[in-house]
């Protein structure tokens, strides 16, 4: 217990330090900082793996794992010219791929327990919230860029996501970390695709997502324990 509260404050000292340089535009050391953070979830997610002993736990790993390598390319593109315009694409095709990790242990489990319905209900409820998603970002974006196309299909994996762990924890044998995490997850980075994409720049609004995302990091890596 003592090893997990001290991954949990280290992340949070390291969450405080590249937000501060992001609003600095110190870009390496934001690229550092955020990325050693990520790294932070993913040995809490080992810790927590490994006292459970259960396999599915590791999908939250591979979750995990994946979100390294998601938060390392969406801030790679100032510091490493040759991947500019590919590093956002790469960021969010990793943690579209951490999310299918999320949503497979998910489904899993809810399949394990009798609720197989539930999942095509989720689904249902992720492409309605999906479509009144689309519009209102059409209103308040670029609807010209095609990377916004790749950013609203993400955001429809992220709200099946979400609405899955809320109809596991429904269910009874979900968590509520894990409802909470991918909730504030889903949350953050409708935010993010705002901020990079939005007509209008708010200057707070980077900042308060990568509180949220850090938050949801945490509680996704936690959820392992149930």
């Amino acid at each position: 217990m003592n090893e997990i509260i001290f991954c949990l404050l280290v992340g949070f000292i390291l969450d405080g330090i590249f937000i501060v340089e992001y609003y600095k535009n110190h870009y390496l050391n934001l690229l550092i900082f955020k990325t050693v953070s990520s790294l932070v979830f993913v040995i809490l997610g080992i810790l927590l793996a490994v006292q459970q002993k259960n396999g599915l736990s590791w999908l939250v790993v591979c979750g995990l794992v994946c979100g390294v390598f998601g938060d390392f390319f969406l801030d790679a593109g100032p510091v490493i010219k040759k991947i500019e315009k590919s590093a956002f694409i790469f960021g969010f095709g990793a943690f579209f791929i951490g999310h299918l990790f999320y949503i497979a242990r998910t489904m899993i489990l809810l399949a394990q327990q009798g609720h197989a319905s539930m999942i095509l209900l989720a689904l249902i409820s992720a492409l309605v919230i999906g479509s009144i998603v689309i519009k209102m970002m059409l209103h308040i974006c670029r609807p010209t860029d095609d990377i916004l196309k790749i950013g609203i299909a993400y955001l429809l994996t992220l709200d099946f996501s979400c609405l899955l762990a809320w109809a596991l924890l429904i269910s009874g044998t979900g968590s509520l970390y894990l409802a909470l995490g991918t909730t504030l997850f889903a949350v953050s980075d409708h935010m993010l695709v705002v901020d990079y994409f939005g007509f209008h720049k708010v200057n707070w609004l980077h900042g308060v997502l990568l509180i949220l995302y850090y938050a949801a990091q945490c509680l996704i890596a936690v959820s392992i324990l149930g």
